[in-house]
């Protein structure tokens, strides 16, 4: 076994030797637990590189360019030892030596200034130290004068000698080989309390020496770092004690050396339990975030930041968390029972960029959501965008990170449609909404695609079902049109009784408005050009007269003929859809019809309560419409046929027809077979002989 050891630091052998490097790469290279603590280390001190040029301001080149150290120490000496008077030296007696260890050894200060520029450089080299750099606090060190304390911090490097496999080339050797003596003199001075405490720190830091490091760190992020360094110092001293890399016996560790190896749980135990953390712990999410993901304790995290999200985040806490949400799920930590916790997480970021506003973020953060989210979170988004070129935008957007466009303009279309709506039947306005104009407007939503045209169809029967249940006839004159099955039926029966309200209105304005009035007769005794005059206007009159009555003919043709397309509409009447009558089909076609009416059902649970309701006002206002006008242009005969039709089985019409509503149609039905009788007629309309 002595062979062996012998044989590994052999320059004869053929092995890569083995160093104090080595052994502390190795360590690197099969424990996790260390190269997480030194991930940690190199973050922090990377974080304060970052800052120490914005937050560090009392740096020593700011006060002072000198290469000399304790120059106002060694002015002094000089001027007392050559019989020279300094004014305003003081009685207090300063060190008579400049060795390093002369105002410990003697206890003896410096000068004044030479004592402030100290101070001033320790705190300098500490911070270096703390961020990391120590090759510039080296530096700093040598400028300052003070080339033995850069010397000082160089013993805490590991020895690497390359040479022994290749003597015949001289590598560099780099690190310390009685890096253990000098572990036990930097231990010493930082336990030493006549030491300035910055002093102390930085061979606290270099060397292990935690409670020499806490005393300068009233931050987490420090006191993460203290802990951190020392956790690593104590896994590396206690591997290299292990190796015996050296040919001669190591120097003792310090007494008070820590036996027990700190872990990261216990490490951030340590942490949170010191008084200066302790404060802060409620003040930043941020390093309850940050510990959690180091201790890749995503569950713990989760949890926290569900409790964050009762009690409010600000915007950029929560899309800071949003994306850590999302790294974790892309690495594959999130597992199935925290799906919901996260989701959470993802809806709130959403539900806080709709709020800002931002499109771009809201389309991107919708994207990462489940996929029965997307639609619901995106069509909240659109709700309340009017203007075409902003909805243009968030669809176009919507499409570039995979979006379902079209359910979510369907969605946003429903939800608009459906907002703030009351029983149409309870609700009689006939006068035209701002919220009316709102859902009308919804429709264009479904108009940027072609592909759904069909959908658009759909919605705006059904806003028009609620629109004619509302008596807002001129509001539900909107014009669309595409086709198909039982929604293109309905906009049909819909168009077909706009078509015959307008016909209506055109008959009863020519016969009520403009019928040309005949001319006053002239009076008694009047002269001979006035009954010139008289019998020209009533020429004229009786030529406008037949105009009118053609005129009229025309029109009461066309609204007699758009209102008998109300009542005879084919294939099972006026909004009733097509299929539903016909018992004469095959079974494969009765199904396919139950279906698709079934899908109809689904979107518009209302659907069939509406056009029953819609069958059940319009039907009998337009026998109303059509008696009226067969009356009034003396059409008696067809105008009791009309009885035939609203009795007829084929049509069952009298099924729309209330108690009243009949019992209205029977008394004029009555008034017509009066006007019958009066001309020779029986009460149907045929001639008594």
């Amino acid at each position: 076994m002595g062979e062996e050891e012998n044989n590994r630091d052999s320059p004869m052998s053929g092995e890569e030797p083995t160093t104090d490097l080595t052994v502390v790469s190795r360590l690197y290279d099969t424990n996790r637990t260390i190269r997480v603590a030194q991930i940690v280390i190199d973050w922090l001190e990377k974080n304060a590189a970052d800052d120490f040029d914005r937050k560090f301001y009392d740096r020593v080149e700011y006060f002072d360019d000198t290469h000399i150290g304790w120059e106002n120490t060694l002015k002094t000496l000089k001027s007392e030892s050559s019989g020279v008077s300094i004014p305003f030296r003081g009685t207090r007696s300063l060190v008579t030596s400049l060795d390093p260890d002369a105002p410990v050894r003697q206890g003896k200060p410096l000068h004044d200034l030479d004592h402030e520029d100290e101070m001033r450089l320790m705190r300098c080299v500490f911070v270096y130290v703390r961020s990391g750099q120590v090759a510039a606090a080296e530096e700093l060190c040598v400028k300052a004068g003070h080339h033995w304390r850069a010397a000082t911090l160089e013993g805490w490097k590991l020895h690497h000698d390359p040479n022994p496999l290749n003597p015949s080339q001289r590598n560099p050797i780099s690190g310390n080989p009685y890096r253990d003596v000098w572990k036990a003199v930097a231990w010493r001075a930082a336990s030493d309390e006549r030491l300035p405490q910055y002093e102390r720190a930085i061979y606290g830091a270099l060397c292990g020496h935690l409670q020499a490091v806490l005393g300068v760190c009233h931050e987490w992020q420090d006191v993460l770092w203290a802990y951190s360094r020392t956790m690593v110092d104590q896994w590396v001293e206690e591997q290299l004690r292990r190796a015996a890399t050296h040919l001669r016996p190591l120097h003792p560790l310090p007494k008070d050396f820590p036996e027990e190896k700190l872990s990261m749980k216990a490490l951030f135990e340590a942490v949170e339990q010191r008084p200066e953390v302790q404060q802060q712990r409620h003040n930043n999410p941020y390093h309850l975030l940050q510990k959690y993901i180091i201790l890749d304790d995503v569950e713990s995290l989760l949890r926290e930041a569900h409790v964050w999200l009762n009690d409010g985040l600000a915007p950029h806490l929560l899309r800071c968390l949003t994306h850590v949400v999302l790294f974790l799920r892309k690495i594959g930590r999130i597992s199935q029972q925290q799906e919901s916790l996260c989701t959470d997480i993802l809806e709130a970021c959403v539900k806080e960029s709709i709020e800002r506003g931002d499109v771009e973020q809201v389309a991107w953060y919708t994207s990462v959501l489940p996929v029965w989210l997307q639609v619901e979170w995106y069509a909240r988004f659109l709700h309340n965008i009017s203007d075409d070129h902003h909805r243009r935008h968030a669809l176009q957007l919507a499409a570039t990170v995979g979006l379902d466009t079209r359910a979510i303009t369907s969605t946003v279309v429903t939800n608009i449609r459906l907002s703030g709506s009351r029983d149409p039947e309870n609700e009689v306005v006939s006068e035209t909404t701002g919220d009316d104009r709102v859902k009308i407007s919804a429709i264009d939503w479904l108009l940027y695609d072609p592909k759904q045209r069909v959908e658009a169809l759909r919605q705006a029967s059904a806003l028009l079902r609620t629109l004619l249940i509302s008596r807002k006839i001129e509001t539900g004159s909107r014009d669309l049109t595409t086709q198909s099955d039982n929604i293109v039926r309905e906009y049909l029966c819909i168009r077909t009784f706009l078509d015959a309200q307008d016909s209506f209105t055109d008959w009863f304005d020519h016969y009520h408005q403009k019928r040309p009035q005949p001319p006053k007769k002239p009076t008694v005794g009047s002269n001979f050009s006035q009954q010139v005059a008289y019998e020209q206007a009533e020429q004229q009159h009786n030529g406008e007269l037949d105009r009118w009555k053609h005129t009229l003919s025309l029109i009461t043709k066309t609204a007699c003929d758009r209102l008998y397309n109300v009542l005879l509409f084919p294939e099972g009447g006026w909004l009733v859809d097509s299929g539903l009558e016909d018992q004469d089909v095959d079974t494969s076609a009765k199904d396919t019809s139950s279906s698709r009416e079934l899908r109809l059902d689904n979107q518009e649970p209302d659907r069939a309560q509406q056009m029953s309701v819609l069958r059940s006002i319009y039907i009998p206002q337009v026998t109303s419409l059509l008696q009226n006008i067969l009356h009034s242009t003396e059409n008696y005969k067809e105008s009791v046929r009309l009885a035939d039709i609203i009795a007829s089985e084929q049509h069952q019409l009298y099924k729309a027809f209330g108690s009243c509503e009949l019992q209205q149609f029977l008394i004029k039905l009555q008034e017509t077979s009066r006007e019958l009788l009066d001309c020779n007629c029986d009460a149907l309309g045929y001639p008594l002989q």
